[in-house]
């Protein structure tokens, strides 16, 4: 849990000063990760990932993608071509958060047959 919370404060950290100093100028950050971040159908689910939510917290001038896929880990993202995609979007002065660990813990840190691990 204190792995989780200090790797939050770390984004969040990251979010305040990347929109504090550009509170002019229009700002994207790209978010990927695991569930923990991503979105989700209100309709369908309870569940909900921070990443759904920091919009209500940074500035107007600021966009958030989420580009986060639940049950992903660092290599079952970079494998399926997510991370390509990412770099497709991006622009200069764009920032990038990354938060994945919950998913890369299966089959006790292994690489298991579906690429994760």
């Amino acid at each position: 849990m204190r792995i989780r919370t200090s790797i939050c404060m770390v984004g969040a950290l990251g979010i305040m000063m990347a929109s504090a100093a550009c509170k002019e100028n229009k700002v994207t950050i790209h978010i990927i990760g695991d569930s923990t971040m991503a979105d989700y159908e209100e309709s369908t689910t309870q569940i909900r990932g921070w990443g759904e939510m920091l919009g209500q917290f940074v500035p107007k001038n600021v966009t958030i993608k989420n580009h986060a896929i639940p049950g992903r880990s660092t290599r079952s993202f970079y494998n399926e071509g997510s991370w390509e995609k990412v770099l497709a979007d991006l622009n200069t002065g764009d920032y990038v958060i990354i938060q994945f660990a919950h998913n890369d813990e299966k089959e006790k840190g292994k690489d298991g047959a579906d690429g994760r691990g």
